[in-house]
């Protein structure tokens, strides 16, 4: 009786609070830092195929990453099974398509007997055209800082990657009914964005490199949380002709004029609408529940308690009998 490899992948989502640069004259282009999260991820289960590749009970967004991803036949020679248990929502802000494109492609990889990191992975699916948050954290998790891409057709570097602190607490905030803007109107967005002045450049690197990191590093709540919230301030302040706003949601918007965002670090990821806001320990993040359900846009936010996820995607083998 022979056996086949059964491959199981977890990974979490992402987080990011905002590129470091657009566009510049010179140096490296977008960057930005941002965390890894467990919860929501995605959890899947691949082997080979006896019967032509197969998709088990699949949302229209597996679907379509599947199909493109068999597509590119130059590596892919196994037909594939895959059954997906639990994916990320999309459009929201959580780098669904990246965690879900990395997973799908990681599992026919390993089908085909290829061992691949994130940045191989993308470079095969044309992942990371801007951002390389997500294949960062695919690889590694925590908090991560991207340095940017030199060229078009580069994949941003790594510059930093810490922990985020277990004890802290995370509450990851969206508002019902929102989405965040993605495919083609993502592309105009960007393309009606003007380039970013060296002065805010300057401003959040030195918010990332001289504030943000360092107050990880030593478990600084205070300082983390305001220097980001400060970091996701200018960003959203660049980004507002675009999303209407500092926050893309106006029920985030609101709720930010009515806690302390300083004091939570109150940023939002990506186009929205999820935000995150942080808390030291479990008593002060049931405090900003309440505060949060207690304020006039409570019944329009859905409030999450999320971990962060300090290691790059899981991967279990077993071996299944073959009759």
């Amino acid at each position: 009786m022979s056996r086949q490899p059964t491959f199981t992948i977890r990974t979490g989502s992402r987080l990011h609070f905002g590129p470091l640069s657009y566009h510049p004259e010179s140096g490296r282009h977008f960057g930005g830092i941002g965390l890894m999260l467990k919860q929501p991820g995605v959890h899947l289960v691949a082997r080979k195929s006896e019967s032509g590749n197969e998709l088990h009970n699949p949302s229209p967004e597996v679907a379509k990453r599947f199909q493109s991803i068999i597509e590119q036949t130059g590596w892919v020679q196994n037909p594939v099974e895959i059954e997906v248990l639990s994916e990320i929502p999309s459009h929201c802000g959580l780098g669904s398509g990246t965690q879900l494109s990395l997973a799908i492609a990681d599992a026919v990889a390993r089908v085909n007997g290829k061992e691949l990191n994130a940045t191989e992975l993308a470079r095969l699916i044309g992942r990371g055209e801007r951002s390389a948050i997500g294949l960062l954290g695919y690889d590694q998790g925590g908090f991560l800082i991207d340095a940017g891409r030199r060229s078009q057709t580069d994949i941003g570097a790594l510059a930093a990657r810490v922990p985020f602190p277990e004890e802290w607490k995370i509450l990851l905030v969206r508002s019902i009914g929102d989405r965040g803007i993605s495919g083609d109107l993502e592309l105009s967005a960007f393309q009606k964005l003007p380039p970013m002045s060296e002065h805010l450049t300057g401003k959040l690197c030195r918010l990332a490199l001289t504030e943000i990191l360092p107050a990880l590093l030593q478990k600084d709540f205070a300082s983390f949380a305001a220097a980001l919230y400060e970091y996701g301030f200018e960003v959203g302040t660049f980004f507002s002709a675009t999303q209407n706003g500092v926050f893309s949601s106006a029920a985030i918007q609101a709720l930010a004029t009515e806690i302390p965002a300083e004091k939570v670090g109150m940023a939002q990821s990506s186009w929205g609408p999820a935000t995150a806001l942080f808390a030291e320990n479990e008593d002060e993040a049931c405090e900003l529940r309440q505060r949060i359900n207690s304020s006039r846009m409570g019944d329009r936010l859905t409030i999450e308690a999320v971990e962060p996820l300090n290691h790059g995607r899981e991967l279990l083998v077993h071996n299944d009998p073959i009759a």
